[in-house]
């Protein structure tokens, strides 16, 4: 439920300045941030409030130079403490902005954990009145991924030589679907790509070899679909 003063404003014509206002008291009382792994940036971050309105990345960006353009009506700084939501909001949306950052150089570096499904995931949802230490907490997991995965990828190319013949996005595309290499259209998605390091490979030996081991295929993406929630 809305405040009282926010339901009788609510009906009167206001302009875009104090319509920031009225979205920003709905944002910051009774919304919800989710970060979601999308292809799209704007995508990556929303905000859904109580009363049913939806914010993208672009539309928050907005509010907030609109919020920052506009003097604050007078019949609100009194009751909503509109400059003290306002501050709140400004340092919420920047580390936002950054778990979005961090979250798009996951996608970039082909995280398995991140980006592996088509559709959009959620990687965490926090409430508009939680404390900034909290998405802190989930800014810094972020970070921590992007330097783990990095080090990951390193070690294992230096220690495995035919992985450079591939990209990590590659990488994860065998994984995914090399443990139903006992398929066969399953088996044609992914025998185009083993076959890159040694042309001349027996593909039944290959296939054989797939299937022996497809316990072990499923492993990395169940390990890091856990470390995405770490």
């Amino acid at each position: 439920m809305f405040d009282p003063v926010i339901e009788l404003l609510a009906s009167t014509s206001r302009s875009p300045g104090a319509q920031a206002c009225y979205d920003l008291l709905a944002v910051m009382r009774t919304g919800t941030f989710h970060v979601v792994c999308a292809p799209a940036e704007r995508d990556q971050i929303t905000c859904k409030t109580t009363n049913g309105k939806s914010f993208d990345l672009d539309r928050m960006a907005e509010l907030r130079r609109q919020l920052l353009m506009t003097e604050v009506p007078a019949e609100l700084e009194g009751e909503t403490h509109i400059q003290d939501l306002l501050n709140e909001f400004v340092e919420t949306f920047q580390r936002l902005e950054a778990c979005g950052r961090a979250l798009s150089e996951l996608l970039a570096i082909g995280h398995f954990a991140y980006g592996a499904d088509d559709a959009p995931q959620t990687v965490f949802s926090v409430s508009s009145t939680a404390a900034l230490e909290e998405v802190d907490g989930h800014l810094q997991a972020l970070q921590m991924h992007i330097q783990d995965w990095q080090y990951a990828i390193s070690s294992s190319r230096n220690r495995h030589y035919f992985l450079n013949f591939y990209t990590v996005r590659e990488l994860r595309y065998l994984v995914k679907h090399l443990p139903g290499a006992a398929d066969d259209a399953e088996w044609q998605l992914v025998w185009p790509l083993l076959r890159i390091p040694c042309p001349a490979a027996e593909e039944s030996a290959v296939r054989s070899t797939c299937m022996r081991f497809r316990g072990e295929l499923q492993q990395p993406l169940a390990a890091a679909e856990r470390l995405r929630w770490a």
